[in-house]
């Protein structure tokens, strides 16, 4: 059990206190939000303050005719959904459960979500953050406004790097137009190949899909594999791809989400059944990811390992996220090993403490660019005062 003194501000000015006391007193602080992606890295080396924002909440600014929402750092990540939505606005990225995080640890973990295809990553949405730096001062970053975004992008920095360069406090996000149309395909294969080639298909005929996953959800021996597809647009183009995508692919039915009929509720609980399909009973997930092109050489890799897996595949990103069992230390090591001979590198999440403290979690390779990121982390917090040890090459 952590013996860290808790402290959560109600204001970006008490956080910045905080810090320039623990500045002072030479302790360890550790920034935390929902706690949701605490085992997405590994153990601190050392924590004597745990700063959380979860009282920081609240929407600073929204103006729908901008396209922008600036929030708190310890709002809701759900929060903001709802209230872009009735104006007329999507909120990316699509994550699973997000009543359970906040933007500040969605920022923080760099956590794309399941219509990435559609519109980019994360760090592409950041438009501006205000941070407490290591030192107490207060630093923005970025704007509220694309067209007032200039100067060096600092943001993409702290985005993904959980905590360890300063506390992500306030952030500016840009929005995109509400879908007029969705529609979800399903098909059922017996083989993960056939699968992929559907999936493949589906990515290269359209051009408003938004996710297009192949999995292996399924209890049905004879057909395992299923091919996912989500479609989102205005009306008349939805309308016309799954026209045109019934005709190159009559074996992928479609459920339209028309004003007024079952299949507009049906599309949302449709799909977001493929969201956090997770297992009880000891499974715990990795994310691999590779090129587009060796898709299938990872997943080899990963089916010479031996061990039950279920996957969910994003063949048009290079994307797996596989949740496997049992697990040990040598299971973990040696599915890394062999993930990363094939050019696949992974992040290892969900792990127990125990087995998590004693493994990389980010593979036997030490990341490109691990020399400037040293460098940045020095420049940042030249006193130590994040907590480190917690992501990859120690940093």
């Amino acid at each position: 059990m952590s013996t860290a003194t808790v402290v959560a501000p109600r204001s970006i000015e008490e956080a910045a206190e905080a810090v320039r006391h623990a500045a002072r007193e030479r302790a360890v602080v550790l920034a935390t939000g929902g706690n949701t992606k605490r085992t997405w890295t590994k153990p601190a080396a050392r924590v004597d303050i745990e700063l959380s924002t979860r009282r920081l909440s609240g929407v600073v600014v929204y103006e729908p005719g901008d396209g922008v929402i600036t929030a708190l750092a310890g709002t809701p990540w759900a929060e903001l959904e709802a209230l872009v939505a009735r104006n007329g606005h999507h909120l990316s990225p699509a994550i699973p459960a997000p009543s359970n995080v906040t933007v500040g640890g969605v920022v923080a973990a760099g956590q794309s979500g399941m219509d990435r295809l559609r519109f980019g990553p994360l760090r592409d949405h950041v438009l501006g953050l205000r941070v407490v730096m290591a030192d107490g001062t207060t630093a923005k970053t970025g704007g509220r406004l694309v067209k007032n975004v200039t100067g060096f992008d600092l943001q993409r920095l702290h985005t993904g790097a959980h905590g360890t360069l300063g506390l992500v406090a306030e952030v500016s996000l840009r929005l995109h137009a509400a879908p007029g149309l969705r529609a979800v395909g399903l098909a059922f294969h017996p083989t993960r190949e056939s699968a992929l080639e559907m999936a493949r298909a589906v990515t290269r005929l359209s051009r408003a899909a938004w996710a297009v996953l192949v999995t292996d959800f399924t209890r049905d021996s004879e057909s395992k594999w299923m091919v996912n597809a989500l479609l989102g647009g205005g009306t008349a183009v939805v309308e016309s791809e799954v026209s045109s995508l019934q005709a190159a692919l009559p074996a992928l039915p479609w459920i339209v989400a028309r004003p007024g009929t079952r299949d507009e509720a049906q599309v949302p609980l449709t799909w977001n059944a493929s969201f956090g399909n997770e297992y009880p009973g000891g499974w715990r997930t990795v994310r691999i990811t590779c090129k587009p092109t060796a898709l299938n050489r990872t997943l080899f890799a990963l089916d010479r390992s031996g061990i039950e897996t279920r996957i969910a595949a994003n063949p048009a990103l290079g994307i797996v996220d596989a949740s496997i069992r049992p697990l040990d230390r040598g299971v973990v090591e040696r599915i890394s090993a062999d993930l990363a001979r094939v050019g696949a590198r992974v992040h290892w999440r969900g792990l127990e403490d125990e087995l998590r403290a004693r493994v990389d979690l980010f593979g036997p390779d030490e990341p490109a660019g691990i020399a400037l990121m040293r460098r940045i982390r020095a420049n940042l917090d030249p006193n130590g005062l994040w907590a480190t040890g917690r992501l990859a090459g120690g940093l």
